[in-house]
């Protein structure tokens, strides 16, 4: 499966496609801030995270833009 920086759906140019890779330690709260970020909460309690994706889109002065956010566990070897 072929990926492309923007949903084709959507149509959005790919100058308005970013994406962000969260990385860090475990436990130091990078869920967290993605949380508080894309829904305006915060998680008390602690879920280990292997790996999310996250896909938010803005408008903004009339033009759309698409955020990837990719949430990484912070076990890898």
């Amino acid at each position: 499966m072929k990926m492309s920086p923007c949903d084709p759906e959507v149509n959005i140019p790919a100058k308005n496609c970013y994406r962000m890779v969260i990385l860090g330690s475990s436990k130091v709260g990078k869920s967290a801030i993605v949380s508080r970020f894309l829904n305006s909460k915060f998680e008390d309690q602690y879920t280990p995270t292997i790996e999310d994706f996250h896909r938010k889109f803005y408008s903004i002065r009339g033009d759309v833009y698409q955020l990837d956010i990719l949430d990484t566990s912070g076990n890898h070897p």
